[in-house]
């Protein structure tokens, strides 16, 4: 029975650990300028992972608890990709879902890769995951010699736990192509269209076909896409019931020329956007002249899913590893790009602390990207990695995005979540100075980095962060999830008075 297992636990069975629970403050009457020290998010919750006290933990750096997050609705994802699962491997990996319920986050349910058809050692199950209304994907690289696959999970409606037959990916054929170290999916309530999924394959060697066709030098890295035809819809006479692939390409158009791009799809994001659209954003943040970095994205007609056209495509002037994250969010006719560019150079060009580039897109195209950088390294440290993950809310007024800083000062720090909005007079993003969020000091070992910012994600109301590296009660490395809720008349009344 599924309770008796030592490792998952039914939507009936609870198991949250709740180090911090805040009730969000509030803004008096009539307030039109609050201080500046006044934070935009309260920390609503701080959660651990359980793990079973007689399967070990034992791999380097812990089970990793919050190395990946996604959020959908009330329904949060948290990845441990490092997590033992089974007696005789070490790194299955896990995946904890929790359910939002009467203001509470409560785990619902824990899934252990430990299936028959998957054993083997560091799968890495959960080391990228994705949500929708019903849907649950799971990326486990590390499978069949880090080939690599991914794992669909299904529930019949939102807040019901997903159903534990799985649906496999597993588009990896070679060892090394390292398929589902990044994933995507875009639910029909999302897109108008059929579910949508995408599979990064950072390590596959392409070979020199580019995409569409067209001629192209050989790159690293692919994408694949499936699309899912549910009965008695249009597309099961000529698709039939079920996922199928309807694209795979590596990102080599033979007519942009410039560098061959490396790693490409470590990291994806789909989206919805305006007339009927589709935006699939892929970062490569390493090229065949080093690790600039690289962010394109794709349009496709949801008419015509099978046919996708090149959007963009913007290439780092410096060793920045541009595209390591990204995140795409729309509004209205509005798409907006972020990427993260972790090894980008401070504003004096002295130093690596990370940077975002941001791209806006209105209906007549791609306007300028724009560049989130550190001011100065010598008061904020070098070797932050800001842009490690990023996180865009576009639907808030004015659109915002965070950037997870998970070096913090020098490296060595507890990590940070730095905060920017758009000024709509400057018609540009400003940092809001009173809203970088950290975790709560607490005593570190030597060389221990509790890793917060390492993983974001949001739904527009809340926001996650990921801190894989941290110590649980006895010391050892398990990892904490923060979350965080976004007060919006607060930040209404500080900045479009």
């Amino acid at each position: 029975m599924e309770t008796s297992h030592p490792w998952r636990i039914g939507p009936s069975a609870f198991g949250i650990f709740v180090l911090s629970l805040l009730a969000s403050g509030s803004v008096p009457a009539g307030l039109v300028q609050p201080p500046p020290e006044l934070p935009v998010h309260s920390l609503m919750a701080v959660l651990e992972g359980e793990f079973p006290d007689h399967l070990e933990q034992d791999a380097p750096g812990g089970p990793g608890f919050g190395f990946s997050v996604a959020m959908y609705g009330q329904t949060l994802a948290v990845g441990a990709p490092r997590a033992r699962v089974h007696p005789d491997f070490q790194s299955g990996g896990a995946v904890f879902v929790y359910e939002r319920i009467a203001g509470e986050w409560t785990l619902a349910q824990r899934i252990p890769f430990d299936f028959v058809t998957l054993l083997g050692d560091d799968l890495e199950c959960g080391h990228a995951v994705a949500l929708d209304a019903y849907n649950l994907l799971v990326g486990c690289p590390g499978r069949s010699g880090q080939s690599g696959g991914a794992i669909l999970f299904t529930r019949p409606s939102a807040g019901s736990p997903f159903d534990l037959a799985v649906t496999p990916f597993n588009p990896g054929s070679s060892p090394g192509e390292r398929c589902g170290h990044s994933v995507a999916l875009l639910g029909n309530a999302d897109s108008g269209t059929y579910p949508l999924a995408a599979i990064g394959c950072p390590g596959r060697i392409t070979g020199g076909s580019g995409f569409a066709g067209g001629p192209g030098p050989a790159g690293v890295g692919a994408v694949d896409l499936q699309f899912y035809c549910p009965p008695f819809s249009a597309c099961a006479g000529v698709w039939g019931v079920g996922w199928h692939p309807i694209q795979s390409f590596n990102g080599t158009l033979g007519a942009r020329g410039g560098a061959i791009p490396q790693d490409f799809s470590h990291s994806i994001d789909l989206e919805a956007y305006f007339g009927a659209n589709v935006l699939l954003a892929v970062g490569a943040p390493a090229t065949d002249t080093g690790e600039a970095g690289r962010i394109d994205v794709y349009r496709a007609s949801i008419d015509d899913l099978t046919t996708w056209l090149l959007d963009l495509s913007v290439t780092a002037d410096q060793l920045a590893r541009l595209g390591h994250s990204v995140d795409l969010a729309t509004r209205d006719s509005m798409a907006y790009l972020i990427a993260g560019a972790p090894t980008h150079v401070d504003v004096s060009g002295s130093d690596s602390t990370g940077a975002a580039m941001i791209v806006i897109r209105t209906l007549f195209g791609w306007e300028a990207p724009e560049w989130l950088m550190v001011d100065d390294a010598g008061e904020n440290g070098s070797n932050l990695q800001l842009g490690q993950s990023v996180h865009l809310a576009s639907a808030a007024s004015p659109p915002r995005t965070l950037m997870g800083v998970p070096g913090g000062p020098e490296g060595w720090g507890p990590g940070q979540a730095r905060h920017h909005y758009r000024d709509s007079d400057e018609q540009a993003w400003l940092p809001h100075i009173a809203d970088t969020l950290s975790a709560e000091p607490e005593p570190l070992p030597t060389l221990h980095a509790p890793r917060f910012g390492w993983s974001m994600d949001g739904n527009g109301d809340m926001l996650a962060v990921g801190g894989p590296g941290y110590l649980d009660a006895q010391g050892r490395v398990r990892g904490r999830v923060f979350i965080y809720g976004w007060d919006d008349r607060r930040f209404h009344d500080r900045f479009e008075q």
